[in-house]
C-alpha cells in the first residue's frame, strides 16, 4: 500500500535475487550499489532467490501515512493534549 514511489538500493554479495515486476514482465537484475525507483503500488513486485549475503535499502512512502498527518492516526488529543 505504498502511495506514490520506492527506492531500492541492493547491497553485498549475491548471486541471483533479480527483481520481477509482474504486470511489465520485466526481471531487473540489480548490483550492489544500483537505485531502482518504481511506483510500487501500481505493479505486483517480488525478488527471486539468491545466494550469498545481500541486503536492501528500501524507502517507501505508505499510505496510512496520511493518517498521522490529519490526526496522528486517532492519537492527536493525547499527543497534543497540554
Amino acid at each position: 500500500m505504498d502511495k506514490r514511489i520506492c527506492i531500492v538500493i541492493p547491497f553485498g554479495e549475491w548471486q541471483g535475487g533479480e527483481i520481477c515486476i509482474y504486470e511489465l514482465g520485466l526481471v531487473i537484475k540489480l548490483k550492489a550499489g544500483d537505485i531502482l525507483v518504481f511506483p510500487s503500488w501500481r505493479f505486483t513486485h517480488f525478488n527471486l532467490h539468491f545466494s550469498g549475503l545481500r541486503g536492501s535499502l528500501v524507502l517507501h512512502s505508505d499510505k496510512e501515512g496520511d493518517g498521522w498527518v490529519q490526526d496522528y492516526n486517532g492519537w492527536g488529543y493525547y499527543i497534543t493534549k497540554n
